[in-house]
């Protein structure tokens, strides 16, 4: 069609767009004319061997029949059938909030069927559990998502801030909102389960959009500097807020700065500060491949007291159901670059024979905050599944303060649970002596302690140990 358009053009046949449309609706005609005269004797031919013509194509030369396989080899020895394609199911389902929920088994922290619900509220205490975030780029500050529930205009961003090399200031709104930052701040704590949304309706649709403790609440910060500098002056302010993070989570980190991933820069050592003033980082692995003996970890994730989140995932795709996030082998990406969740090493020279990868989370999904206000985004990456064990962390912490005590307010003992959240499983199988260089102790699988049943352990003690 468009070389017969060019051609009339270039005879003088169109000059002005209703001669276009003229021409093409003429060489529409024929063409349909054509197949039509094609497919007749084929139509025929599927008829007499006893076939059933399930659709005839206008403007495409084919049809679908159903066919046995005796009928589809005689079909395909006609001189006019140029070949036969068997008819391949779609998959329609895709990697939502319910998804990722069931699969990780974070539904039984925050299923609205169980009394109380431990979604980042904290029921019982003094204010929601908190979080920090630091990204390049800033949250849709104004989405009715990050509100604190159906006709109110509270914001559960407690305070924002921008950082460049020099400085952090508080900021009264984001003026430049991403959608990448969007859509991770989304996946912490976006709520739509209480009717922020007047078009969102049912509730398995506001499940599908919202993040996983979408009852905590954040201070994000926006690296204008997109460098370690403003990184580290963001970590260095997030010891000072004035609610303080029980997490810090960025789906954001600087390549190749920490080459042997010691985590000895400066910049791991202000992640490190942190966690020594009781907060835990949360940081993304990083999407450079790498092996086991190259270290690809992105900085500050090869910080020690860094939970550091690699990505698992079936294809490079939202497309699957909770048995992907259950199961999915390690997410990569083939075209157009290699691309695939970062390694530790496990070799003395990088990084001391420390796997420095943490844990896994699914790290597809649709329906995420987009920088519009809507639910546009869809992606893959560590950056979705960092902000995903994030969430999940903020309902751990909230489960424990409310049901066992306060010890959970100590980073290292939230570090110690969190590994226990592991499947122990890695591409090749299980694991049985060490964790992996890119699956840690595999992927996520949520526990509740207190839950008959669980094939984690019925109870769980914690205390102190003094090495001198």
């Amino acid at each position: 069609m468009a070389h017969r358009i060019e051609q009339a053009t270039a005879r003088g046949l169109i000059s002005t767009r209703a001669d276009y449309d003229r021409i093409r609706t003429e060489f529409g005609a024929e063409k349909q004319q054509r197949i039509a005269q094609s497919q007749l004797p084929v139509r025929d031919a599927i008829t007499a061997m006893g076939g059933e013509i399930v659709a005839v194509y206008d403007n495409v030369w084919g049809l679908a029949a159903r066919l046995t396989p005796t009928q589809i080899q005689r079909l395909a020895e006609r001189p006019d059938v140029a070949f036969i394609d068997a008819d391949q199911p779609g998959q329609n389902n895709e990697v939502t909030g319910i998804e990722v929920a069931e699969g990780s088994q974070l539904s039984q922290f925050t299923d609205a069927s169980l009394s109380p619900v431990y979604d980042g509220e904290n029921p019982g205490g003094s204010y929601d559990i908190t979080f920090a975030m630091m990204e390049a780029g800033e949250p849709d500050d104004t989405h009715v998502g990050y509100e604190e529930g159906s006709g109110y205009t509270t914001s559960r961003f407690r305070a924002k801030y921008r950082c460049d090399n020099s400085s952090c200031w508080p900021v009264s709104s984001y003026t430049s909102p991403i959608s990448h930052t969007s859509a991770v701040a989304g996946l912490r704590m976006g709520d739509l389960i209480d009717g922020q949304d007047s078009g969102v309706i049912s509730t398995s649709e506001r499940r599908r959009r919202s993040g996983y403790a979408n009852e905590g609440r954040g201070y994000p910060f926006n690296i204008t500097s997109n460098n370690t500098a403003g990184g580290t002056l963001a970590l260095s302010n997030m010891q000072s807020l004035s609610v303080h993070p029980h997490v810090v989570n960025t789906s954001w980190g600087v390549p190749s700065y920490d080459g042997s991933c010691l985590g000895m820069s400066s910049f791991n050592a202000a992640a490190n500060d942190l966690f020594e003033n009781d907060t835990l980082p949360i940081v993304t692995a990083g999407n450079r491949k790498g092996s086991s003996t190259d270290c690809t970890i992105d900085a500050p994730a090869s910080a020690i007291g860094v939970f550091t989140v690699g990505a698992h995932a079936d294809t490079d795709t939202w497309f699957g159901d909770e048995t992907d996030v259950r199961g999915a082998p390690i997410w990569s990406q083939i075209s157009p670059t290699v691309k695939e969740s970062a390694m530790g090493g496990v070799s003395y020279s990088e990084g001391r024979y420390r796997s420095i990868v943490d844990l896994t989370a699914f790290g597809c999904r649709s329906k995420m905050f987009d920088s519009g206000g809507s639910y546009t985004w869809q992606d893959c990456g560590t950056s979705y599944a960092a902000p995903t064990v994030t969430g999940a962390a903020m309902d751990f912490v909230d489960w424990y303060k409310n049901e066992v005590n306060d010890d959970i307010d100590n980073p290292g003992l939230l570090f110690a649970n969190l590994l226990l959240m592991g499947d122990r499983q890695s591409q090749s199988g299980k694991l049985t002596s060490r964790f992996d260089s890119q699956w840690g102790a595999g992927r996520l699988k949520m526990r509740r302690y207190d839950d008959a049943g669980m094939d984690g352990p019925w109870s769980w003690g914690d205390g102190w140990t003094c090495v001198t």
